[in-house]
C-alpha cells in the first residue's frame, strides 16, 4: 500500500484490520513504514477507550533498514467490543 496521509479514523481501522488474527502482532515501526503513521500509541489509546482490548509490550525492534530501536511497542488485538460503535 502506498504511503498516504490518513485520518485518525482511517488509521484506527487500519490498526484493527492489521492486528485482527495476527499472532505475531505488529509494532509502531511497521505501521510507520507501511502506512506513514506517526502517533500509533495515541491511536491505540483511543481504541482501548472504545473497548478494544489491545495488549502491548515494549522491546527492541529492527526497522526496514535493519537498525535496532529500543522501547518500541508491539501490539496484539486480544478482543473487540461486543457493540461495534464507530472506531474514532
Amino acid at each position: 500500500m502506498s504511503k498516504v496521509k490518513h485520518t485518525q479514523k482511517t488509521n484506527g481501522n487500519i490498526i484493527i484490520r492489521d492486528l485482527r488474527g495476527n499472532r505475531a502482532g505488529k509494532c509502531s515501526l511497521e505501521f510507520r513504514s507501511e502506512y506513514g503513521m506517526v502517533d500509533v500509541p495515541k491511536i491505540v489509546s483511543v481504541l482501548k477507550s472504545k473497548g478494544y482490548n489491545i495488549y502491548s509490550r515494549r522491546g527492541i525492534e529492527i526497522d526496514h533498514l535493519e537498525i535496532p530501536h529500543e522501547r518500541i511497542a508491539r501490539y496484539w488485538l486480544i478482543s473487540e467490543p461486543e457493540t461495534k460503535e464507530p472506531i474514532l
